[in-house]
């Protein structure tokens, strides 16, 4: 089936409100558009963050601007990414299963809030991931 099957039924890495959705946003202070290519979840920082699904960690380290970062490869050309982590627990290469920790979440480095920003990649092309999750 792929990973068209995953659409709406994955569990989110944390439980929290979401702060800022995907997709276009008019700045309310700067009256400009910026592009969210993934969801910024509102959580106390420390919290564990959860692989939303199996797959090879291909990047875990320090990222300007989304602070530390984790990205797994699931197979099928669809990564996740999450970023604002206070810090990471798997190493590259690394096989998670739907469920492990990828790290503790932490604050974002442009606006000082406590949060999980979290993407979802499919065909290289940023997708809304709330889609992704049931």
């Amino acid at each position: 089936a792929g990973t068209a099957a995953w659409k709406g039924v994955l569990d989110g890495p944390v439980q929290g409100r979401i702060l800022t959705t995907f997709g276009r946003h008019r700045h309310p202070r700067f009256d400009v558009f910026t592009v969210s290519n993934g969801i910024e979840i509102e959580v106390p920082s420390g919290t564990p963050v959860h692989a939303v699904y199996a797959g090879h960690v291909v990047f875990a380290r320090f990222f300007p601007e989304y602070g530390n970062m984790v990205i797994l490869d699931h197979g099928d050309a669809v990564l996740s990414l999450y970023a604002h982590l206070q810090s990471i627990a798997p190493h590259l290469n690394d096989f998670l299963s739907a469920g492990e920790v990828v790290g503790l979440s932490g604050t974002d480095p442009s606006s000082g809030q406590d949060d999980l920003y979290f993407e979802v990649r499919d065909q290289q092309k940023a997708s809304d991931p709330v889609a992704w999750l049931r």
